[in-house]
């Protein structure tokens, strides 16, 4: 369980992060393991829909089971799948990195934390900070199985080995708008009556 005090200091160090990072207003949303939110700040000078955003970050990374990083990358190579997910989950996913997921020692999923005012690299770290600091794990890949590759579990999303996108070009078969490049004997035009006889001056 992600306890409000727990939530409460990861808020807190995520954003003295940013502040000994010099970044700009930052905003910082944890959510427990339903998705709800358990704590929010908005630094001075945050604009108004941070707090949406960095909520949605984290929403995101719970939806979907594993960082917003990883969201990114995916979206990037599958638009129209994730075109039709932001309808499906009503514009609540945020591709971009920033959510990460929370976990306890053990493994158990206990939560996510959103962060958002910079440039998205930096609010993931600001997130980062924030979990590791209470003693939790932050999860910015896909699997548990990369637990093995560190501690942080932010190794790259190993490369789908799905059959490549369709690239446009005919797979069989001419294309059905492709025309013949000289005409059939059935639409040729008839020989002219004249055209065996010799010419006059």
């Amino acid at each position: 369980m992600l306890t409000l005090a727990d939530a409460a200091q990861i808020v807190e160090q995520a954003l003295a992060h940013a502040r000994s990072q010099g970044l700009a207003p930052m905003t910082v949303a944890v959510l427990d393991v339903r998705g709800c939110v358990v704590a929010l700040k908005m630094e001075d000078g945050s604009s108004l829909l941070r707090p949406d955003i960095a909520s949605g970050k984290a929403w995101s990374a719970l939806a979907m089971g594993f960082g917003t990083r990883n969201l990114e990358a995916r979206a990037r190579s599958l638009p129209s799948f994730f075109g039709a997910l932001a309808c499906l989950a009503d514009g609540r996913v945020l591709p971009v990195p920033g959510g990460v997921l929370v976990r306890s020692a053990d493994g158990t999923l206990l939560g996510a934390v959103g962060a958002s005012g910079d440039v998205a690299d930096n609010d993931e770290a600001c997130a980062l900070a924030g979990i590791k600091a209470v003693g939790l794990t932050p999860q910015t890949a896909r699997a548990l199985a990369d637990a093995a590759a560190g501690s942080d579990w932010t190794r790259p999303p190993v490369p789908s080995k799905r059959t490549p996108k369709y690239s446009g070009a005919p797979r069989c078969g001419p294309r059905l708008n492709s025309r013949p490049t000289t005409p059939s004997p059935a639409t040729a035009p008839p020989a002219s009556p004249d055209a065996s006889r010799p010419a006059t001056g």
